[in-house]
């Protein structure tokens, strides 16, 4: 039995000393399992590389199958052909994998149990290079890179593990929380007399707040994990996934918005019990800017962040079954305007409405001015309509490859050409012209009412055209994209 040694680049970066496998994606029936434990038990990172441009571009892999000698091919198809004189040739291949620690590395290797077969050596390049028997006996080439060579693997990084994934994520999403929390809590204290609120009205805007966070958080952290994984941000071992929750809930009718409103009810008890629970300490007290953000944050930005993480959890693990053929509960897909516009839509246009109208009686219950109205509106339906229209593509993308949808050939875009925003630019464009239409309607000052009814509007159909067009142009982009990859 010959060995056919790999050679390619890599590309990620060890930390704190751990080892990493780049560049490698391996193919290997009843051996992935082995290969897979023996990496996650020395701290090898999972396979992956990013190509072009820092990591900009989508992550490509090698793949290379391991042979198992009693699968040895027939005679007839394991002629080697003159420009491939290796290439079918059966045997096991060598795995290469990086370090900025060899020393350490080698510790852990030999107490998983795999001897070493060659002691530390330098090789032409500079490189200190050690080699170990590895899991089911395949040899594994461990590198010690220079300086010089750690700094060429900045550019990109495999995908993250699962647990590394969702932490990072959860980070992101709180300070996001903190700077929305802060910009709400501005609006609503920016326009009340003395730029103070009441006690009662800090109890209902947190509540509001928390609900609102964990209704819409957990459904997109279901379909951003998704579309994650699909895309190679994050990747999971079958050991991991081998015992989730094999139902798909974001496949499954309306499920998912159930899941969601459970979210939301437990988020506001809580809201309710936390501030009614230090009400004591907070009677009396002038509630100005900080102490609204204050608990807004601690609140609300707690029932973001942990919404979308357990959702994305379940995702990420429900994709990860995916992708190692692990059996999944999901219902049949749907025609993709059906889900599109009926299931995201819909139900994110009716929630943006919401939320217009209670900022908008945040911000007017002491009146309003035209002007106001006019300048809050062109600012609603920009922010509603651009940030549906992103959550839009995401959850078109996480539809797409998890086989939710279908559409017809007529509905295939040409080869290389892709849907870009210039739809929901002009959707903008018109809603704005019919909202300065029916703003002429109103009384001049508009009533409280009237600026309600004109806000709600707004976002009712800045919120789901934005998120349907998204939707739509997110599954025909990933449908021509699967379908023109090499």
């Amino acid at each position: 039995m010959t060995a056919i040694p790999i050679a390619f680049s890599t590309s990620g970066r060890s930390r704190r000393g751990r080892v990493q496998l780049a560049g490698l994606a391996i193919t290997a029936p009843r051996w992935r399992e082995a290969v897979e434990s023996w990496c996650e038990v020395v701290g090898l990172d999972p396979p992956g590389v990013d190509v072009g441009l820092g990591g900009l571009t989508r992550r490509r892999s090698i793949t290379v199958e391991l042979v198992d000698p009693a699968d040895a091919l027939p005679a007839a198809e394991s002629e080697v052909r003159a420009d491939e004189p290796e290439a079918a040739e059966p045997g096991i291949a060598w795995l290469v994998v990086t370090t900025d620690d060899l020393d350490a590395a080698l510790r852990r290797v030999e107490a998983a149990g795999s001897p070493l077969i060659a002691p530390p050596l330098v090789d032409t390049r500079g490189n200190r290079v050690a080699a170990v028997k590895g899991p089911l006996g395949f040899t594994v080439r461990i590198v010690e890179l220079q300086p010089r060579a750690r700094l060429s693997l900045l550019a990109g990084q495999g995908p993250r593990r699962a647990e590394a994934h969702l932490r990072l994520v959860a980070g992101v999403n709180a300070v996001s929380a903190l700077v929305l929390t802060g910009f709400l809590a501005h609006l609503a204290v920016s326009r009340s007399p003395h730029h103070q609120v009441s006690f009662g009205f800090m109890i209902g805007f947190c509540t509001l707040l928390a609900a609102a966070a964990a209704l819409v958080g957990y459904p997109n952290g279901l379909m951003a994990g998704e579309d994650e994984h699909a895309r190679g941000a994050v990747r999971t071992m079958r050991a991991e996934v081998a015992g989730s929750d094999r139902s798909d809930l974001a496949g499954s009718g309306w499920a998912h918005w159930r899941k969601g409103l459970e979210s939301a009810v437990v988020a506001g008890a809580a809201a309710l019990a936390v501030l009614g629970l230090s009400s004591a300490g907070l009677l009396g007290r002038p509630i100005g800017f900080s102490l609204l953000w204050g608990w807004a944050a601690a609140v609300g930005g707690t029932a973001l962040v942990l919404a979308g993480a357990f959702g994305r959890r379940r995702a990420v693990l429900l994709a990860g079954r995916r992708a190692h053929g692990l059996p999944v509960i999901a219902v049949g897909p749907v025609p993709l305007l059906r889900r599109a516009w009926m299931m995201g839509a819909l139900p994110l246009g009716i929630f943006s409405a919401a939320v217009n109208v209670g900022l908008a009686w945040a911000a007017y219950r002491y009146g309003v001015s035209t002007k106001t109205l006019g300048s809050d509106l062109l600012g609603s339906v920009v922010i509603t309509a651009g940030a549906n229209y992103l959550f839009g593509r995401q959850w078109g993308r996480a539809d797409w490859y998890a086989g939710r949808v279908v559409f017809p050939a007529g509905m295939r875009l040409p080869e290389r050409v892709r849907l870009a925003p210039q739809g929901v630019v002009f959707a903008v464009i018109g809603l704005l012209v019919v909202l300065n239409l029916l703003g002429h309607a109103l009384s001049h000052p508009p009533q409280l009412d009237g600026a309600l009814a004109l806000r709600s509007f707004a976002g009712l159909m800045a919120g789901g055209v934005g998120f349907g067009l998204g939707a739509v142009a997110g599954t025909l982009n990933a449908a021509a994209d699967a379908r023109e990859a090499p």
